[in-house]
C-alpha cells in the first residue's frame, strides 16, 4: 500500500479505493490539505479526478506535480482547489512522512 494511503488510514482521514487510486472527496479536500500541513508531511502534488459509478476520469490539467519543485503556500493551493470546475469531484493526494 501506498505511503500516503497509510497515513490517511493510521488519521482515520475519509478517502476511498478505487481501480487502484486512494481517492478523497472534493468535500473533504481542504480538511486533507489541513492534514498535510499540520503534520508537517512532504506534500508531493495531487491528481484531480471526476468519479461516477462507472468510470474515474482523471484531469490532467489539474494536478500539480511539486516532487522536482517548491510546494505552494497552502493558501495557494486551497485557492486553486476551489476554482477548479464542478466536474472535479475527487482527489489524490501525493505525500509521504517527513524523513
Amino acid at each position: 500500500m501506498s505511503d500516503w494511503s497509510t497515513l490517511l488510514e493510521e488519521f482515520d482521514f475519509p478517502h476511498t479505493r478505487r481501480g487502484g487510486v486512494t481517492l478523497v472527496s472534493r468535500a473533504d479536500a481542504e480538511r486533507c490539505v489541513e492534514l498535510i500541513y499540520s503534520q508537517g508531511w512532504r506534500f508531493l502534488g495531487y491528481d484531480s479526478f471526476t468519479v461516477t459509478d462507472e468510470f474515474i476520469q482523471p484531469h490532467m490539467e489539474w494536478s500539480p506535480d511539486w516532487s522536482r519543485s517548491g510546494v505552494p503556500d497552502k493558501k495557494v493551493i486551497l485557492a486553486e482547489i476551489s476554482q477548479h470546475p464542478v466536474e472535479v469531484t475527487h482527489y489524490e493526494f501525493v505525500f509521504n512522512a517527513a524523513a
